[in-house]
């Protein structure tokens, strides 16, 4: 393993006025986004004003003010960093993806200094939780050979050794949290009959063994922080947010107000927690996002909305997706990767009602399982397609 040297870099202002604006029906308020131009894919709080966040092109962010203001830290990489976890403001962990091979950086000093750990048959982690300074899991995807497996990995010494499990289950794994040596929940997407919907894994055995729960949704999941056995959030796709305080046995929606992706989510007790998505989105909330009120899902389909299998699927390197609209509305037709990173948007803006085509040329990407999204109005629908060079 070799160690990388890092110094605290520029200071990153978000607007140094908190607004803490009540959005609107939610128990969460929005933190002035971050001027990184960078998207922020995991976020971690060791108390009520010490954390660190992650993100694309190496970023690692640091604040010990509750998030107000961020400090740069250097990771030594320009990978793609998806999940981060701290025991304490000197241990840590994150995880990532580096030239398609799975990055684990380790630090004992708050992040001054990283080093490397490896893992075996993994290419990409996407979330890392430590209980304390040696047991840990972290969870991700194996993809080669363009098929996905959820993947696992586990460690019992703070990391220089990894164990590497493959879940039999095709789909992807974004986010886990640890409580203790044994309970666990994962989060993530599965297919179903080939159509990728959120799934939640529970471990009770310390992550030899998983067993689905059920959450309500079918929206992606892509984090999920417990801070007990019993209570814990998740949130995902459009602004979505679950919360449970049986240890997942019932989820409640609470309302975001936002449907922006959210990739990562972070409690320190039962009530203050942060939450981070695309376009630099933090959401805070001291109230565990609890609105006074039942929050319930709303996702009412208008009749004759739908969105049909691309045309040809293989392809290479240009394929037709369709959809149907049964009124006009304001419509986002968009294509990510297997990890949930944006690629393209094909369509943004307002449409007339009517069959639609959409043309869609993956000249510049790699061969692999990609997935489209419309969203029209309250209508949203994923399908997988794949590219074969």
């Amino acid at each position: 393993m070799r160690g990388v040297s890092t110094i605290s870099g520029t200071l990153l202002f978000i607007l140094l006025s908190l607004s803490q604006e009540s959005m609107a029906q939610s128990g969460w308020f929005l933190q002035n986004p971050l001027p990184t131009g960078h998207q922020l894919n995991s976020v971690q709080f060791i108390s009520s004003t010490v954390g660190w966040a992650v993100g694309d092109s190496g970023t690692i962010l640091r604040t010990t003010d509750g998030g107000q203001y961020w400090i740069t830290q250097a990771s030594g990489t320009t990978g793609w960093l998806d999940g981060v976890s701290f025991t304490d403001s000197n241990n840590g962990t994150i995880v990532g993806a580096s030239s398609d091979d799975a990055l684990i950086l380790r630090t004992t000093d708050g992040g001054h200094n990283w080093i490397y750990q490896n893992v075996s048959y993994i290419q990409h982690l996407t979330d890392v939780s430590f209980t304390d300074s040696n047991m840990g899991i972290a969870v991700g995807v194996n993809h080669k050979f363009n098929s996905l497996l959820m993947a696992i990995a586990r460690t019992t010494d703070g990391g220089q050794n990894w164990i590497s499990q493959l879940i039999g289950a095709d789909g992807v794994l974004y986010g886990v949290s640890l409580t203790d040596l044994n309970n666990g929940t994962a989060v993530g997407i599965e297919y179903d009959s080939g159509n990728p919907i959120g799934t939640i894994l529970r471990t009770t055995d310390g992550g030899q063994n998983w067993v689905t729960q059920t959450s309500g949704t079918t929206k992606w999941l892509s984090a999920v922080s417990f801070i007990d056995a019993n209570i814990g959030t998740v949130v995902g796709d459009s602004g979505m947010i679950l919360r449970t305080t049986d240890g997942g046995q019932n989820w409640v929606t609470q309302t975001s107000g936002t449907t922006k992706w959210l990739s990562a989510v972070s409690f320190i007790d039962a009530n203050y927690g942060w939450t981070v998505g695309t376009e630099g989105t933090i959401l805070h909330t001291t109230n565990g996002g609890v609105t006074g009120i039942v929050d319930e899902e709303t996702n009412q389909v208008p009749p004759g909305s739908f969105l049909s299998q691309n045309y040809p699927n293989p392809f290479n390197p240009s394929t037709t997706i369709s959809y149907q609209l049964p009124t006009q509305s304001h419509v986002t037709l968009k294509v990510f990767d297997v990890l949930g990173r944006e690629v393209t948007t094909l369509v943004n803006g307002v449409e007339e009602s009517g069959y639609k085509t959409v043309s869609f040329n993956a000249y510049n990407l790699a061969s692999g399982v990609y997935y489209y999204r419309l969203q029209a109005g309250s209508y949203v629908e994923i399908k997988k397609l794949a590219l074969l060079r």
